[in-house]
């Protein structure tokens, strides 16, 4: 937000107590562009503790006002307490806009940068909503579950856990996907859906976009990437809506990596491109049907609340002796400075996720991050005999 937070809350009340709802519309500038974005807040919010936040993409077409009606995530917020929060595309198609998730989108072909437009996103929400930085999740259906896995292979370091619903993964990405780390991941697909095909291949009135992969690659590539030994039988849940004629089967990997980052995918039997739990008739006219034994918003939120953030092991462990030093900025685009509060020498290795070394060095004035990647590294400060560990974020 571009108000000081207590200015925006401000705002916040006076819509809140006039209009009984606690949502903000607000945007930031990226590329040059205006990017909105909405953002819900639970009941009894106060910006005083940290909490929780959902990212939710919509799909192409979608807006960030049509996703929470779609969705219903703005009652779970209420209910369980976490910031739900809606970014909007910018290519515009049909009615709504698209993103750039990597398929060759009308948002890929603008030029639309959706990765940095989301981590400055997750600033503002850090900043201005009191967003813990270890609990934090994004979803997305159709086009925002194609781009939910674009994050999950280039820029997965900041969130907790991720979920992809209506969509898979397009043929260019797959291969080419390296996540660096475990993540849990929960998918959702239903086997008729007529414009995103369970088993993969061209995409039906999706435009002249990349093929996608079966649902089947693509949940043995998550809990292959996991490191998942453990297999669940499958699970068919129980049909408790008469007259549905779909049905849910529930495969679920897990004992993973990184504190069991497991896999969990949601087969939806005879399921349509739709959001189960929220039924839609006319539009089901043309996507087909919704399931009503479960609620996808309310499956999402008890699969995101089991994880916090897990990053891998670099062979490095902090101390436990405290150590007063501070490096800023961070996140950063450029360079990272140290401040130990000490005249002392200071020595520091940068490593990146794998524990692999990118340089050593005696600091004299900065460590310069501008040719690295995009991504999460390790900064390692070294003061005498002593070594501390510090995450660092290039934009």
């Amino acid at each position: 937000m571009k108000a000081p937070f207590y200015i925006a809350f401000l705002l916040i009340w006076t819509a809140v107590t006039s209009f009984g709802q606690t949502i903000v519309v607000d945007s930031m500038e990226h590329q040059g562009y205006e990017r909105k974005y909405t953002v819900h807040l639970p009941q009894g919010f106060t910006g005083t503790s940290s909490i929780p936040a959902v990212i939710m993409l919509h799909g192409g077409g979608g807006t960030m006002q049509n996703a929470q009606g779609f969705t219903e995530f703005n009652r779970f917020s209420n209910d369980k307490g976490f910031v739900a929060v809606y970014p909007q595309g910018y290519a515009e198609v049909q009615n709504g806009y698209a993103w750039a998730d990597g398929r060759g989108t009308a948002a890929d072909q603008a030029g639309i940068d959706d990765i940095g437009f989301i981590e400055k996103l997750l600033d503002v929400l850090e900043n201005d909503y009191a967003a813990d930085p270890e609990s934090l999740y994004v979803c997305g259906f159709s086009n925002g579950g194609f781009m939910t896995q674009t994050l999950a292979c280039r820029a997965n370091e900041r969130f907790a856990a991720m979920a992809s619903l209506g969509s898979t993964m397009d043929t260019v990405l797959f291969p080419d996907c390296n996540p660096g780390r475990a993540i849990p991941m929960l998918l959702l697909l239903g086997t008729k859906d007529p414009f995103v095909p369970y088993n993969g291949g061209e995409m039906i009135g999706s435009g002249n976009v990349n093929p996608i992969v079966h649902m089947d690659s693509l949940t043995h590539f998550w809990k292959t990437n996991n490191g998942c030994h453990t297999a669940k039988p499958a699970n068919s849940l129980p049909e408790i809506t008469p007259n549905d004629p779909t049905s849910v089967t529930v495969f679920e990997y897990t004992d993973c990596d990184c504190d069991n980052s497991e896999v969990k995918l949601y087969k939806i039997e005879e399921g349509g491109h739709t959001w189960p739990g929220v039924p839609n008739p006319v539009y089901e006219l043309i996507a087909g049907p919704t399931n009503r034994d479960i609620h996808a918003s309310q499956e999402l939120w008890n699969f995101f609340s089991r994880f916090e953030r897990c990053l891998p092991s670099t062979g490095i462990e902090k101390l436990a002796e405290p150590c007063n030093i501070t490096i800023y900025p961070n996140p950063t685009s450029n360079a990272i400075y140290i401040d130990t509060q000490s005249n002392d020498p200071i020595a520091y290795e940068l490593k990146n996720m794998q524990g692999q070394e990118i340089e050593k060095g005696l600091y004299n004035g900065a460590v310069s991050l501008e040719l690295l990647p995009p991504g999460l590294y390790i900064l390692n400060v070294i003061l005498g005999e002593k070594t501390i560990v510090k995450k660092v974020i290039k934009r």
